[in-house]
């Protein structure tokens, strides 16, 4: 079990703080970790990102020319559970809140270029790594627009008992799971979080009035919302 758990935190760690992959690389550790048919999906929605089929439901990732992580340091708060499956495997549960510090890159973000949610508009390709990796900081200045991404991930993990299941106990079995976002456009759809800097909106490049209440990214006393609707961040 103990060895369980740390994949479990290799994972996270991989798939939410990696500074390659934040800086818009490909997630190679946390995808090294997955079980190969949830590695396929992965791969396939990093290669060809859409609104239904989008890597940041795995990753957190920023376009570095749209938003560059303004400090290498991210705010993480969360917790880990676990049960027996009842099947002799392990289930365990994940509720992690990630903060990310941002500023804006070479060019806006601009909604109306981002691909529909039926592919319609051609997938964005990942950056390589070296490039991802050169562009990772910013040199910043007095008038630099900062802004933060709020990420709050539940997610399930099973561990089949690999005594009665053909499956390799050291690799990542995903159950339950779903993410929110805060200070984000909603619906990108292009492979990225693409986090909202007030400073840079103008023109068609506002996103407009949100169809979601209003709530406190930061508070984690309530469940994430499933209704689909994008709602509005109280503060960032």
């Amino acid at each position: 079990m103990a060895g369980q758990l740390q994949t479990v935190k290799k994972f996270l760690v991989a798939a939410n703080l990696d500074p390659t992959a934040l800086a818009g690389g490909t997630p190679q550790a946390a995808l090294d970790l997955m079980a190969r048919e949830e590695r396929d999906a992965a791969m396939q929605a990093l290669s060809h990102p859409s609104a239904d089929h989008d890597p940041t439901s795995w990753f957190s990732r920023f376009n570095p020319d749209t938003a560059v992580l303004a400090s290498q340091e991210v705010k993480v708060q969360g917790r880990v559970t676990f049960e027996g499956d009842g099947d002799n495997g392990l289930l365990v549960h994940t509720d992690y809140t990630f903060v990310y510090a941002l500023v804006p890159g070479p060019h806006v973000y601009r909604p109306a270029a981002q691909p529909s949610p039926q592919g319609g508009g051609g997938a964005t390709s990942a950056p390589t790594d070296g490039g991802a990796q050169s562009a990772a900081w910013l040199q910043l200045s007095g008038s630099t627009p900062v802004t933060r991404e709020i990420v709050r991930r539940q997610q399930d993990f099973r561990f089949f008992d690999h005594t009665r299941y053909s499956n390799d106990p050291t690799k990542i079995t995903f159950g339950k799971g779903q993410s929110d976002t805060a200070n984000n456009y909603c619906v990108a759809g292009d492979g990225w979080l693409e986090p909202e800097f007030p400073q840079t909106v103008v023109g068609n490049d506002d996103p407009g009035p949100s169809s979601g209440p209003t709530s406190d990214p930061y508070d984690r006393s309530k469940p994430l919302p499933d209704d689909g609707k994008c709602g509005t961040a109280s503060r960032t």
